[in-house]
């Protein structure tokens, strides 16, 4: 939180006011806090003033006083960031276009005085509501959270926790110190983790720890009650409780969205935890068999486990329904229509499938398992721009795993490295350089990606380029003012706009400027947005949205290119 940073940060602020830098170089910023949309002061707000790509030692501190007014003085050259936080309101940015928007940074040169700088801070809300269980009495120890949906590589996802707490003795909750935005609240049982379709039920209480396959139920509640273990009732007749989504629905796609004002109380927000059965014969069955690549034979004792591609690490992903199967079998029951991703393992060996599941069981699935395999590599940096190989990070990525490779000496290896498609990333050392090129072998990886079922016969050969292409420019507002803090995005032309490492994003400056390297060479669409969610941009349904709003350049290895973008107003 930025108030333990305060703290921390004091001592080395009252270290530079006491012993400040020399008269010539020491600059000076003075503000005044205020409640958005107000002129009613903020008194004794928290302010941090952070040195861009700086050491801890060069962030300053100081604290408004009753009138809301703050001054931070013996601020060396640089380039800043400026923030502020006060118990009940949103922490924000100097320059911010709306809450969740990035700031603007603060240039300081030698001996400069800034004044009349005005911080607002919009108060949080509160949502609040009460949770019962099935015979309408008070349900204690519900987790309940306030999701924010989150975008990435293309896809809306909900889940994102802004707030969390749990229901006391009376079923009631508050979350609290929550931004003004959209919301979604769920509710679960602390103990009752449903992995989707109730294959799998928690059997704990807080701090007992117990897991029960509801498709061997006998065995598994021999097993803990040798034990010791709690054993709930409901759950032995075969139900399970998922996470509810208000107003009651098990499924987030029909979640209402909440809307949080600043300073609001949205209040009888309430839940009814009821137990779903186990078993719903309407939904679908999957099933299948994993065979040994090796030997060509069922693999007995192998396990299957289901993911929504979009989502492979998530709480929905499950083991298969049944264990007492025939070798090599596997089974899921419950399933709903959509796509999904089958991954079969087996000591070290693994396969994958993906299926799509329409108005009908699927049978007679085949997964394969490959061993694992060993990926050798050499990095080589090209461009005018001198860059050690060894600071440079490759990613790895597929629908199942994602695996991190640091480079030593230009050259790299990753063992145990599970069988199946993946995508090649690169990050780390120069800001303007670019993945240019990957081959395994005398294949061309770098957009296609690879796909390893088995031990490569000859290393990854990647060359990464210092020499990006670099757009700067002027975002003016509709009357040519300069817009401070606005998001600049470089878009790639549709044919790419599925490879996310081509997209590029910077905030504008206090004096509406951005800069912008590191483009891979391309045809891109650059736009100023006042306000965007984060990787909104990403979605087709928003660039149909804006396409003629954006402007068209050509980027070229090592160009450097100027221009000047209107600054999209908020819908």
């Amino acid at each position: 939180m930025l108030k333990d940073m305060i703290r921390f940060l004091a001592v080395f602020s009252a270290i530079l006011q006491a012993n400040p830098v020399t008269q010539q170089a020491a600059s000076s910023l003075e503000g005044r806090v205020l409640r958005a949309g107000t002129v009613t002061p903020v008194n004794h707000a928290q302010i941090l003033l952070t040195k861009l790509n700086g050491r801890l030692a060069d962030s300053l501190i100081a604290t408004a006083d009753e009138r809301g007014n703050f001054l931070i003085q013996n601020i060396p050259p640089g380039t800043y960031r400026l923030f502020g936080e006060s118990e009940d309101y949103v922490r924000a940015e100097y320059g911010q276009r709306g809450p969740a928007q990035p700031g603007a940074s603060l240039e300081f040169g030698p001996g400069e005085k800034k004044s009349g700088i005005t911080f607002s801070l919009i108060p949080t809300g509160v949502i609040s509501g009460r949770v019962v269980d099935r015979n309408g009495e008070s349900a204690s120890r519900i987790r309940v959270q306030a999701l924010k949906s989150t975008i990435a590589e293309g896809k809306r996802t909900p889940g994102v926790a802004a707030a969390e707490t749990q229901t006391n003795d009376l079923g009631e909750y508050r979350l609290f110190g929550l931004a003004p935005g959209s919301y979604f609240v769920s509710a679960m049982r602390y103990g009752f983790q449903q992995v989707e379709g109730g294959a799998m039920v928690g059997m704990n209480r807080p701090n007992l720890d117990a897991l029960v396959s509801l498709a061997d139920m006998r065995s598994a509640v021999e097993s803990l009650t040798k034990d010791g273990s709690y054993i709930d009732s409901e759950a032995l007749d075969g139900k399970a409780f998922s996470t509810l989504y208000y107003p009651g629905s098990a499924d987030s796609a029909t979640a209402q969205k909440l809307e949080v004002q600043p300073g609001s109380l949205l209040a009888g927000i309430d839940f009814q935890m009821i137990p779903m059965p186990a078993s719903k014969t309407s939904k679908l069955h999957i099933r299948g068999q994993i065979i040994d690549g090796i030997t060509g034979q069922a693999a007995e004792n192998a396990n299957a486990t289901l993911h929504k591609p979009e989502r492979p690490y998530a709480l929905e992903s499950r083991v298969q329904d049944l264990f007492n199967l025939p070798a090599g079998k596997f089974e899921f029951s419950d399933v709903s229509p959509g796509r999904y991703l089958i991954s079969g393992n087996l000591g070290d060996k693994n396969g994958d499938i993906y299926v799509d599941v329409a108005g009908s069981d699927v049978e007679n699935l085949r997964i394969v398992l490959t061993p694992r395999v060993t990926l050798s590599g050499r990095i080589t940096v090209e461009g005018p721009i001198a860059v050690k190989p060894s600071p440079i990070i490759v990613y790895l990525q597929s629908p199942v795993i994602s695996r991190q490779v640091s480079i030593a000496d230009s050259t790299f290896t990753v063992p145990n490295l599970l069988g199946g498609q993946y995508q090649i990333r690169a990050g780390g050392g120069s800001s303007n350089y670019y993945l240019k090129a990957a081959r395994l072998g005398d294949t061309d990886v770098l957009e296609s990606g690879m796909r390893l079922e088995s031990q490569p016969s000859q290393p990854l050969a990647l060359v990464v380029s210092t020499n990006g292409g670099i757009v700067e420019g002027l975002v003016t507002e509709d009357v040519q003012r300069p817009a401070a803090g606005v998001v600049v995005v470089a878009v790639p032309d549709p044919a790419h706009r599925k490879s996310f490492d081509r997209y590029r994003t910077t905030v504008t400056n206090s004096s509406g400027r951005f800069h912008i390297e590191g483009l891979i060479p391309g045809e891109y669409k650059f736009f100023a947005w006042d306000e965007i969610a984060e990787n909104e941009w990403q979605l087709p349904e928003t660039m149909r949205q804006y396409e003629d709003q954006g402007t068209a350049i050509r980027v070229n290895e090592g160009t450097r290119e100027s221009v000047n973008l209107r600054m999209i107003p908020r819908s």
